[in-house]
């Protein structure tokens, strides 16, 4: 819950109060910051229970268009899952601790990748703004606790392999 200052914020992206304002609701609109008259907005706090239970409907949504996904599956979509592999790979097929901030877009790269292929602008969009804000409270949580981590790349080879191959038991 770090509250914002606006002052701070009008110098950094170098515009008027108007339009950050604007921004700023936009952002409290959309579950990101909190706002309280005569406080102003907050980085919104969220509870364990709260993250656990948007973890859990994010891969909720991710299963059922992952299944969408592989009952469709192009082409295209197979050669972009093999890409996003190779890329996340780069980071995860080390035994050395990743840092977050590197890891992530390519962790993001890669499910995207897998749920594309769904074919569904809407459910697309609703797994995006899931994922964005699950990658934002993870992302916060780490920056106060931890830069780097050790990733298993075999999950995500596995995952890949068994969506190509069309096996969705796996």
């Amino acid at each position: 819950g770090d509250r914002l200052k606006v002052l701070p914020l009008k110098e950094r992206y170098s515009c008027t109060a108007s339009p950050l304002r604007e921004a700023l609701f936009s952002l409290q609109e959309s579950g990101w910051l909190d706002f309280e008259d005569n406080k102003g907005f907050s980085i919104k706090k969220i509870q364990k229970d709260q993250l656990w239970d948007l973890k859990k409907t994010c891969l909720e949504i991710e299963y059922l268009m992952l299944s969408k996904s592989i009952d469709i599956g192009s082409p295209e979509w197979e050669s972009g899952v093999i890409s996003s592999l190779h890329h996340l790979s780069k980071k995860e097929d080390t035994e050395q601790a990743v840092a977050y901030h590197e890891w992530s877009p390519l962790n993001y790269a890669f499910h995207h990748s897998l749920v594309a292929g769904c074919h569904s602008e809407a459910l697309i969009e609703i797994w995006e703004r899931l994922a964005n804000r699950l990658s934002y409270f993870v992302f916060l949580s780490f920056k106060n606790h931890q830069e780097s981590f050790l990733v298993n790349h075999k999950e995500h080879s596995e995952i890949a392999q068994a969506a190509i191959n069309k096996d969705k038991d796996k």
